[in-house]
């Protein structure tokens, strides 16, 4: 991906029923990886079967401590690191979240 960073959002906002948001992964939670991205996602606990935090994906908790992430993996110093996460989140994806490993 030519991109730094892609956002994935899981989270259900407004739905105006439910007193919580809901979060549900979707498939572009696996498309991101596939394509070379950094995906950068809110924190759910179904995302843990899928990929490693901090070697995969990028786990948040809060608008805060996205954007705290998002300053960290877009410092230059920091490329070295994305380039490596990306490579395994790839790597990954293929591996084992294709539609042939699947069905």
């Amino acid at each position: 991906s030519a991109h730094s960073l892609s956002l994935n959002i899981t989270e259900l906002r407004n739905t105006y029923v439910l007193k919580k948001p809901i979060h549900k992964l979707h498939l572009r939670t696996f498309e991101i990886p596939m394509a070379g991205g950094l995906e950068f996602t809110s924190y759910t606990p179904e995302i843990l079967n899928y990929f490693e935090p901090d070697k995969e994906i990028v786990l948040y908790d809060s608008d805060e401590e996205m954007t705290e992430k998002a300053r960290f993996y877009l410092d230059p110093k920091n490329e070295y690191l994305c380039k490596i996460m990306k490579k395994n989140a790839r790597k990954r994806s293929v591996s084992e979240h294709t539609w042939k490993n699947r069905f």
